[in-house]
C-alpha cells in the first residue's frame, strides 16, 4: 500500500498530531483551504469543549497551565466530569507497577503505572456518578509496535519479539556525532544507552541491558529515537521496535494488555498505528533524514535508528491487523484512530502480497474496535465517511469525533 502524493498525506491528522501547536493549526488551515478549493464541504461547526474541537480530554493528568505556581491541570477534575465523554491517558512506557526499571518521577502528574493512573480513573468516574450522566470512557495509549525498557523488563519478554537491521551500529553513532547543532555543546553530540541520556543513573536497567539479558543483540536492533528537540548532547532510544507479525510477542502485549485493564480501570486500550512511518524510509541516513541538519529540522518528529529487515508496510498491516484479532480474543476491547477521511481510500492494496487485501485487513480491524474516533474536517467524501460511521455503529462500535484544525485544546 502507497499513499497518494497530493496535499492528503501531509494533511494526515497522525502527521498534524505529532507537531508542535502552532505549527499544526497553520498546517491544518492551509489543508483546509486545500479541501475546499477541491470540492470537499467544509464541516460543521465544532464543538469546542476540549482537545481538537471534541469532547475528548488527551493526557489531562499530565498536562499543567504555564505561568502558574504549582501543579495545577489545564481542565479540574471537575470540568472533565461535566463536560468530556471521553479521557485519553498514559503512555507507551506504562506498567502495572514499578519494578526493575524506574524513571525519574515527574514534578507534576503520576508515575508511569497502571496503579497510580487507576486512582486517578476512580476519581474522575466518582465525580462523573455523582454529576449524573452517561458513564465517562476511559482509553489508555498503548503503542504495541514499540518495546520501551519498563516493558522489557517484565517476565516473558524475548529479544526475538524486536526487529532487526542489517545495518551496522557505528554507523548510527558516525551519523549522530555529526550533529552540528550548538546544542551539542564543545564535546558535539552522540549515542546514549541510557534513558532520558542519563548515563549517571539506572546502570544495569537500560534498553539495551534487557535485550542483552534475553539472548538479543542491542547493535541489531531497530530502535525508536528520542524527538530531535528534547536533545541537548545525547541521543537516546525511547523503545525498540517490535516485529507485530509475531504470534508469541502479540499474545504477550495481549496479556499484558488485559492485566492493565483490570489494574487501571478503563473501558479499552488504543491500539495505536504508524502507518504514515511506511510511506517513505523513516530512518537515519534516508531521503527524508539524510543529514544530522535534517534530524534537527525534524524538531518534534521521530525516527529510526535503522531499516528494519524484511518489514515493510504489508508486513506492518498484516502484523497491526493480527494485534486487533489477538485483542478481540483475549476480550479485550480496544479504541482505533482514524485520521482524515478518505484515510483507507489512500492506501491501495499492496501487489507485493497478491493474496492478501491490506486494505480489508484494517477494515476488519476498525470493525472490530470498541471506540472508533473519526475526523471531522478536510473531507473529501462526506458520504463516505457518514456511511462508515453507521456502518461501525451498526456493528457495536460507538464511533467519537474530532476536528484536528483546533489542535491541543489550552483553556
Amino acid at each position: 500500500m502507497r499513499a497518494t502524493s497530493d496535499h492528503r498525506s501531509d494533511c494526515d491528522s497522525r502527521r498534524l498530531w505529532r507537531r508542535p501547536l502552532a505549527t499544526a493549526l497553520a498546517l491544518a488551515s492551509a489543508c483546509l483551504v486545500a479541501a475546499t478549493a477541491s470540492g470537499a464541504p467544509p464541516p460543521p461547526p465544532p464543538d469546542q469543549s476540549f482537545d481538537f474541537c471534541s469532547k475528548i480530554a488527551v493526557r489531562p493528568d499530565s498536562r499543567f497551565e504555564k505561568g502558574h505556581s504549582g501543579c495545577t491541570p489545564i481542565w479540574s477534575d471537575d470540568a472533565i466530569a461535566a463536560g468530556a465523554d471521553a479521557v485519553m491517558i498514559g503512555s507507551h512506557n506504562d506498567v502495572d507497577r514499578v519494578g526493575a526499571v524506574e524513571h525519574p518521577a515527574p514534578s507534576c502528574g503520576y508515575p508511569e503505572t497502571h496503579r497510580d493512573a487507576a486512582r486517578y480513573v476512580a476519581r474522575l468516574r466518582a465525580l462523573r456518578a455523582k454529576r449524573g450522566g452517561p458513564p465517562l470512557r476511559v482509553i489508555h495509549m498503548h503503542r504495541f509496535d514499540l518495546v520501551p525498557d519498563t516493558l522489557a523488563a517484565e517476565p516473558g519478554f524475548r529479544a526475538s519479539f524486536l526487529l532487526q537491521t542489517d545495518r551496522p551500529f557505528r554507523e548510527v553513532t558516525d551519523f549522530l556525532a555529526k550533529d552540528p547543532s550548538p546544542r551539542c555543546g564543545p564535546e558535539g553530540c552522540r549515542w546514549s544507552d541510557a534513558y532520558g541520556g542519563w548515563e549517571d543513573r539506572g546502570r544495569g536497567t537500560w534498553l539495551r541491558d534487557w535485550i542483552l539479558k534475553a539472548g538479543g543483540r542491542p547493535e541489531s536492533v531497530v530502535y525508536y529515537m528520542v524527538r530531535p528537540v528534547q536533545v541537548e548532547q545525547h541521543y537516546w532510544p525511547l523503545a525498540a521496535i517490535a516485529d507485530l507479525r509475531n504470534p508469541a510477542y502479540r499474545a504477550w502485549r495481549a496479556a499484558l494488555a488485559k492485566r492493565a485493564l483490570e489494574v487501571g480501570g478503563y473501558d479499552a486500550i488504543e491500539l495505536n498505528h504508524k502507518f504514515h512511518q511506511f510511506h517513505e524510509p523513516y530512518w537515519l541516513d534516508s531521503p527524508k533524514v539524510p543529514t544530522p541538519a535534517a534530524l534537527r529540522a525534524l524538531d518534534d518528529d521521530t525516527v529510526w535508528t535503522a531499516p528494519p529487515r524484511d518489514y515493510g508496510f504489508a508486513a506492518y498491516a498484516a502484523g497491526w491487523s493480527a494485534m486487533a484479532a489477538d485483542l478481540r480474543a483475549a476480550g479485550v476491547p480496544y479504541a482505533v484512530e482514524v485520521p482524515t477521511w478518505p484515510w483507507l481510500s489512500q492506501l491501495a492494496d499492496d501487489p507485493s502480497t497478491p493474496n492478501v487485501d491490506e486494505s480489508k485487513l484494517l477494515r476488519e480491524a476498525i470493525r472490530g474496535a470498541r471506540y472508533v474516533i473519526l475526523e471531522r474536517w478536510a473531507r473529501a467524501d462526506v458520504q463516505g465517511l457518514d456511511a462508515f460511521a453507521a456502518e461501525l455503529e451498526r456493528g457495536g462500535s460507538e464511533v467519537m469525533w474530532r476536528d484536528m484544525r483546533c489542535g491541543f485544546k489550552t483553556p
